[in-house]
């Protein structure tokens, strides 16, 4: 027999005998026939070959009473009528190697090989490796304690293999990852026992102390499934007035969005509030999920957070307006800014009018105070509403006319976000959260497994930092005015106080009248409150505790120093071995009745389209390698650009996601800076007495 392309089947390619010695006829008695199987490996391994059980006989009583031995080489592979194998890009060791023994059991039960059919083979002497028989072997109980051990700290099946490698001495087979897999696979059935991993996770929430909710549909399978970790609270508890949230994508198998929830500490740094995997990104969906934070902010007795900080998503702007009522929500500027990119760029042919165009609408985004967003949006109207009429029309209609308060500088800076403009904070934790996961692959247990290490990790570098903190003063904030300020507040803060103390001081003359941004968005003294205190003689010429907020203080940023007290409570424990241990005791199986054993996996859910312009099926293993990976598609406005750099255009308009207005975008507006003080109160004066040059100037200065 030959295949199509002229090579004679593997069957026959070695045809001629390999002298490779065969195990001795000892009479040496195993007690199983496995342990049969790995003492002859013992000696066929350093042969270059490994034998396996290839069918046994039974007594009446069901025990094994003959093994017949082949080499793991010997057997014929399946092949398909063109001589190929049933899968596309697969191989086969099976080379139909004659090797043949026969092993019995005698009277006591003990194994022992009996005689050598035969001692040949048809192939030549291969390292360990190539021999999952061997493999196996070496797979002793203390490595897999390793692998055990190293898995549960995060450390990926790369690495594991890494660290056993440096271990083995040279005569040691080589593990490949798929050994790797297959012990953790394992370890996980029988840390699970009979259940399935999302009730083993619905199980662990429950014993751990989560806040969690879940919902499901008529087939038991879980749809949506809200946790908080109690570390997440107690950050929460101190730090509740800001939230942004965003989804992430290519988390999990099942393909379901996971909405991260980010909150903003004394010292400036994101923390994961909450997590919420989700079936779709309906506003239904997203009601429920806020209904669970809202009930979290119930129990944990706190007012609704102050700001709301989100992307574009339909389904959750509507969703928020009907749950958290109190709250103002804010839309992402760069999510804005690249909308309008996507839904502009293309009505213009010419890459200059663009970038006007462009510049334009910048300067109408980050207007101070009404009367210049009046201005800059009547004169961008003026210039390109007859020209380009498609693009005027989507700022009027789909930005301006229904979230102009959310994104538009003069109303978003009436309000408390902490210098937040942007969902860059959301953006950058979904990038921690995927740097952990590795992989898209991951069911629901192995994902909120992983999101415990990184919980862990960011609490105590929390208490870390600010312990640090709070024992290092920078030199520049040794200024009087701070004296009491000191040792009570974040340096953050200080810094930005320190900012606007230094215009009164480098300031000649007085300062210009104060438009209060400085204060109303980040809650701390302006330079025109600080000149009071400084004139307030009967109260010592410095700043009072009370002029702060208490997000910025010490004693709000949830740090308790029973973290390092010797005595550990569950609460305040996120390394006690109940957190880490993932056995399912036997008394939650047994419960049948238990509702939590009637949830199953859920259903794989079909995602968001890719965007127009989106890349075709990459080659099979390609393909594969990105489907398994976390790296997400490009988005849309990522195809824009790629578009016009093909047709030769320069494109100056693509900003990273920095936090607050933007990388990049200051040069659009000038480079102006928003807050109270001096320079950020220039545009006090009105538009109608001055020129459009200086009035310009005077707001971008």
């Amino acid at each position: 027999m030959t295949d199509l392309t002229g090579i004679p089947p593997v069957s026959t390619a070695f045809a001629g005998p390999m002298s490779l010695a065969p195990p001795p006829v000892s009479g040496q008695v195993y007690d199983d026939v496995k342990l049969l199987i790995e003492g002859l490996n013992q000696y066929a391994g350093p042969e270059g070959y490994a034998v396996v059980t290839a069918r046994t006989k039974k007594s009446k009583k069901g025990v094994d009473r003959i093994v017949y031995i082949r080499c793991d080489r010997g057997g014929k592979a399946k092949l398909n009528s063109a001589g190929f194998g049933r899968r596309l890009h697969s191989g086969t060791r099976l080379m139909e190697c004659p090797f043949s023994a026969v092993g019995k059991r005698n009277k006591k039960g003990g194994c022992y090989l009996e005689v050598i059919r035969n001692g040949d083979h048809n192939h030549t002497p291969t390292l360990a490796s190539a021999h999952p028989a061997l493999r196996r072997l070496a797979m002793t109980e203390e490595v897999q304690e390793s692998i055990s051990s190293l898995t549960k700290v995060g450390v990926r099946s790369t690495q594991v293999l890494t660290h056993l490698r440096l271990d083995a001495d040279e005569e040691n087979p080589f593990f490949t990852r798929h050994d790797i897999y297959n012990v953790k696979n394992q370890q996980r059935r029988q840390a699970f026992g009979v259940l399935s991993p999302v009730q083993a996770l619905l199980h662990n929430l429950e014993r751990e102390s989560w806040f969690w909710q879940y919902e499901k549909d008529e087939l038991d399978r879980i749809t949506k499934l809200f946790f908080s970790r109690s570390s997440c609270r107690d950050m929460l508890k101190r730090n509740s007035e800001v939230l942004i949230m965003d989804c992430t994508y290519k988390t999990n198998r099942y393909k379901m969005p996971l909405l991260v929830i980010t909150g903003v500490t004394a010292l400036n740094t994101s923390f994961f509030v909450g997590f919420c995997f989700m079936e779709a990104e309906k506003t239904a969906d997203y009601v429920w999920v806020l209904e669970q934070l809202k009930l979290l902010y119930t129990q944990l007795d706190l007012p609704d957070p102050a700001v709301i900080l989100t992307d574009c998503e339909r389904g959750l702007i509507n969703a928020l307006r009907s749950v958290f009522r109190g709250s103002s929500h804010l839309l992402c500027i760069w999510h804005i800014d690249k909308n309008v990119l996507v839904n502009c760029r293309k009505h213009f042919d010419i890459e200059e009018d663009w970038q006007t165009f462009y510049k334009a609408w910048h300067l109408v985004m980050y207007a101070k105070i009404e009367e210049e967003y009046q201005f800059q949006w009547t004169d961008l109207q003026e210039i390109y509403d007859t020209s380009h009429e498609g693009a005027v029309s989507y700022l009027r209609n789909d930005l301006l006319l229904i979230y102009k308060k959310k994104f538009v500088g003069c109303w978003t800076d009436r309000k408390l976000h902490f210098g937040n403009h942007a969902t860059s904070r959301g953006e950058g934790s979904n990038a921690t959260l995927k740097r952990e996961l590795g992989s898209s692959v991951a069911d629901l247990k192995s994902v909120v497994d992983s999101l415990k290490l990184l919980l862990m990790n960011q609490r105590h570098d929390y208490i870390a930092a600010v312990q640090m903190a709070k024992t290092r003063l920078p030199f520049r904030l040794r200024a009087p005015i701070l004296r009491d300020l000191v040792a009570h507040m974040t340096s953050f803060a200080l810094h930005k106080v320190i900012e606007q103390y230094n215009l009164i001081t480098t300031t000649e003359g007085p300062l210009l009248p104060c438009t209060n941004v400085f204060t109303r968005t980040l809650s701390l003294p302006c330079a025109h409150r600080i000149q009071r205190r400084m004139d307030d003689t009967a109260g010592g010429g410095v700043l009072k505790i009370e002029d702060i907020h208490s997000h910025w203080r010490f004693e709000g940023s949830a740090v308790s120093l029973s973290v390092v007290s010797t005595e550990v409570t569950p609460e305040a424990s996120e390394t006690s071995d109940a957190d880490m241990n993932d056995d399912v005791p036997t008394s939650f199986v047994s419960n049948l009745s238990d509702p939590l054993l009637q949830v199953q996996n859920p259903a794989i859910v079909r995602p968001k389209g890719r965007p127009v312009g989106a890349r075709g099926r990459r080659g099979v293993r390609r393909q594969q390698e990105f489907e398994d990976s976390t790296q997400r598609e490009l988005s849309q406005h990522e195809h824009v650009l790629r578009e016009a750099e093909q047709h030769g255009l320069q494109q100056g308009v693509e900003q990273g996601r920095g936090r607050g207005r933007g990388r990049g975008l200051t040069r659009a507006r000038g480079g102006g800076q928003r807050g109270g003080g001096q320079r950020g109160e220039r545009a006090a004066t009105p538009p109608s007495t001055q020129t459009d040059a200086g009035l310009f100037a005077a707001f971008h200065m």
